[in-house]
């Protein structure tokens, strides 16, 4: 994890001090002298709130990469942790902090997004994420999450590319299929979202 902006590396850092920090604290919480019960098995959403307060996140999407007409679906707060499950670089957290916004993207969205291919796949670039790492209580082990990349790229500059022609003449019909997605853009597809929620 690693970012040649400095106000995004400081919420790289402090993100990684605080999922280091969590588990230990948890271990010291005791009722006279027995652990708590706690009402969940991971610490994963106390982790994900952190991330949501400290980067000012107000709206989460999940991608949907198969789905022409909404390749977006906005999830509430309460349920981003049940979309987070992805471990060992099978989900990626992608965080616009100036649109206030998390997209979950999976590997195949990503690949159907030039700019964050480079990024994310290719690891071509300069900044780096990091992975969030949680701890599951009943293993007692700590477990990798989702990774979190944190950006100040614009979603208009997020553009989809065009299928390859194989697929688009052999699967689908080219004229009304084209496209990946019904929209030119990851700001495109969001502001639509936006609009019918």
């Amino acid at each position: 994890m690693a970012s040649k902006d400095n106000q995004i590396q400081l919420m790289y850092d402090e993100i990684e001090n605080a999922q280091q920090h969590l588990p230990q604290m948890e271990q010291q919480v005791t009722d006279g002298g027995n652990f708590v019960i706690r009402k969940k098995d991971t610490n994963l959403s106390t982790i994900l709130w952190y991330i949501k307060k400290r980067l000012s996140i107000n709206d989460i999407y999940m991608s949907r990469s198969l789905h022409y007409k909404d390749p977006f679906k906005r999830i509430l707060p309460r349920e981003y942790d049940n979309y987070c499950w992805g471990g060992h670089g099978t989900l990626y957290s992608i965080a616009f902090i100036e649109c206030s916004i998390i997209i979950n993207m999976s590997i195949d969205m990503i690949k159907k997004i030039p700019i964050l291919n480079t990024i994310l796949l290719e690891n071509n670039g300069s900044d780096k994420p990091l992975t969030i790492k949680f701890k599951d209580y009943k293993s007692n082990l700590i477990f990798d999450g989702p990774i979190l990349y944190i950006t100040k790229l614009p979603l208009g500059s997020l553009i989809f590319k065009i299928p390859p022609t194989l697929i688009s003449s052999h699967h689908m019909s080219t004229e009304n299929f084209a496209t990946y997605f019904r929209y030119n853009s990851v700001e495109e597809a969001i502001m639509n979202r936006c609009y019918f929620d």
